[in-house]
């Protein structure tokens, strides 16, 4: 299976050195946006992080970045919101 990494980035940068496998990009990619919800859902438990304005980057063993986006775009919804 392939090996890919989830970095953190607002200019302090939080790199995953450790990797985690998964059957492909799409795997990896679904992992990264429950990651940053979850992130998002408990911002104000993660030492005082905002998380709003980081960018979750996956890179592949290649280190051939696959998927990034901001934090922010993976703001739950809430119940009344379409």
């Amino acid at each position: 299976m392939p090996m890919f990494y989830f970095h953190l980035d607002d200019g302090d940068h939080l790199w995953d050195t450790v990797g985690t496998d998964f059957a492909d990009t799409k795997a990896a990619g679904g992992h990264a946006w429950v990651v940053a919800r979850e992130l998002m859902l408990n911002r104000e438990e993660m030492s005082g992080h905002s998380w709003d304005e980081w960018t979750m980057s996956v890179v592949d063993a290649e280190g051939d970045q696959v998927l990034s986006f901001t934090m922010s775009d993976a703001q739950p919804r809430k119940l009344n919101d379409h």
